[in-house]
């Protein structure tokens, strides 16, 4: 069975990851507003990157 299509690509999620920093600062930030900002849940995003931590950290990778 093959996966089920994903809502949101990874760059997406990482510009709602952007927006939702720039709103809150970093100390704010949780995986449920960036959630909320890509149109997700966050347990969708925790199943993609395994938790805030991998998400910023591949945002940054992805940026560097």
């Amino acid at each position: 069975m093959s996966p089920r299509p994903r809502k949101v690509t990874d760059d997406e999620v990482f510009q709602a990851a952007q927006r939702a920093m720039a709103k809150l600062g970093p100390a704010e930030l949780t995986l449920t507003e960036i959630a909320a900002e890509a149109g997700v849940t966050a347990g969708a995003l925790v199943q993609r990157f395994g938790g805030k931590r991998e998400l910023m950290l591949a945002l940054f990778e992805r940026h560097s």
